[in-house]
Order: structure tokens, then sequence, then C-alpha cells
């Protein structure tokens, strides 16, 4: 009996813990999402309105305007703010994420979903790679760690474990998309297309 209730004051501090964490990311997905309602609303210019008085100015009706803008954009903003807040949550709650700015009549979902092809499967490899390079040559660079080889490991992974991964990307893409271009520098390209 006295080995069962430590083994429920651990399962019971687990779930805390783990309620704490699901409460504090809840809390950073609000505030990250008002901050962008605010932002979004304060910056000049406004591409719906803009869109609304261009079809105006080419001589269309208020009410065909405003259809017109609404069926492009999927939205008007119309009510309080209050309630655009509101209808703004209620939309990210059930993943509509609208239609997007640039180009018009395109959802937000479809875009990320055909650019989330070309960001995960690099990822998962380089993740892949360098998972296993690392602890290969963190292996070799213990094992013979009083050579020459295994000291150049050890303190080439140091220097470049301060290094931030964006300067070391910049220096990559320089070195395999200029210097020796072997890979493509913009955007996805398909191995079959011969240019």
């Amino acid at each position: 009996m006295t080995q069962t209730v430590p083994g429920r004051h651990r399962a019971a501090a687990i779930a805390r813990k783990v309620a704490g964490h699901v409460v504090r990311g809840l809390v950073m997905i609000w505030a990250v999402a008002t901050i962008s309602f605010v932002i979004i609303r304060e910056i000049p210019g406004n591409p719906v309105l803009g869109q609304y008085e261009s079809l105006i100015q080419k001589g269309m009706s208020p009410e065909q305007a405003e259809r017109a803008t609404a069926v492009l954009y999927g939205f008007l903003p119309t009510g309080s703010l209050w309630q655009q807040y509101v209808g703004y949550l209620g939309s990210l709650l059930h993943f509509d994420l609208g239609r997007s700015l640039s180009t018009p009549g395109v959802e937000v979902t479809t875009l990320i979903g055909h650019a989330a092809r070309w960001t995960v499967l690099p990822v998962l490899a380089g993740t892949l790679l360098s998972f296993l390079l690392g602890v290969t040559m963190g292996v070799y660079a213990a094992i013979k760690r009083s050579g020459r080889l295994g000291d150049a490991l050890a303190l080439s992974g140091s220097l470049l474990h301060g290094v931030p991964v964006y300067v070391i990307g910049l220096l990559l893409t320089a070195i395999f998309a200029t210097l020796w271009p072997i890979m493509p520098s913009g955007g996805p390209v398909d191995v079959e297309f011969v240019p």
C-alpha cells in the first residue's frame, strides 16, 4: 500500500505538469492570434477596402462592389471590432484561414499545403542527415579523441555549434547555388525539367 501512494503522487504531478504546459500553450496561441489581429487592423492600407473602392471607380454600384469583394476575399469587415475579433477567433478554431490577399480567390490553406511539401521533406531529410552525421562523427571523435581527426571533429563541432543556423544556411546557399551552382537558389525545381 505504501508503494502505490508515491506512484499516484507521481502520476498526479505529471498530470499537473502536462496540464500546465497545455494551458500555457493555449494562452500563447490566443496571444499570438490576438496580436496578429491587432497588427493587421493597425497597419496602413486595407486591400479589401482598396478592392471595393477600385470596383466602384470602375462603375459598379456599391452593392455590386461589396458582393464582388466579398466573393473575391471571402469576407467583408463589417460589424464592430469586437464582432470581427470573435469571428476571426471562430474561423481560426475551425481552421478556416480565409482567402489570400496576395493571390485573391485562393484559400490560404491551399497555399500552405502547396508550400508544406517543399518545407517538410527538406526539413525531415536535413534532420535525419544531421542526426546520422552528428552521431557518427561524435562517436568517432570520442573514440579517437587523442588523434588529429578526433581533435579536428571536436573543435569544428564546437565552433559550428556557436554559429546560428540561418548563417550556415546562407553560407551553404552561397556556396552551392552561386559558387558551385549545383542546387537551385530560388524555389522548387522539377528534376525532370530541361531548360
